[in-house]
């Protein structure tokens, strides 16, 4: 379940009852057939997330592969999303008058786009979407 911080749901939001994924499917494998599976995860990025991997693969969505640069360059940018939450935060409990909250925003839009761009996603991000400056 998704919290409310402040009056807004946040987190993914909820998909209709006929897109819900409700069933699971567990396979037993051998340790060289985890190996193999877990090596052909990897060639994606998707090493530790073999279920995400699997879906993909049989859902016809070909897995992008994000080169390594672009994942550590994500990780780095993060921090910095981090740190401009923290002046918006430590702004509107001082009420300081110097930082301007419209442009804040606009680089907030900017930086999740880059991020974006970084993993190779082709939507553009959306006001509101995922965590405040994410």
């Amino acid at each position: 379940m998704t919290k409310l911080v402040k009056g807004r749901r946040r987190g993914r939001p909820e998909l209709p009852p006929e897109q819900r994924r409700s069933h699971t499917i567990s396979v037993r494998l051998t340790d060289a057939e985890h190996a193999a599976l877990v090596a052909e995860a990897a060639t994606v990025g998707r090493a530790n997330e073999i279920g995400r991997y699997l879906y993909e693969k049989t859902s016809n969505q070909i897995p992008r592969r994000i080169p390594a640069i672009n994942r550590e360059a994500w990780s780095r940018l993060g921090k910095v999303a981090g740190g401009l939450a923290t002046i918006a935060k430590a702004a509107s409990i001082l009420n300081l008058p110097v930082l301007d909250r419209v442009l804040l925003e606009e680089l907030r839009d900017e930086l999740r786009g880059v991020r974006l761009a970084l993993i190779g996603s082709n939507r553009p991000p959306s006001r509101g979407e995922g965590s405040a400056l994410q």
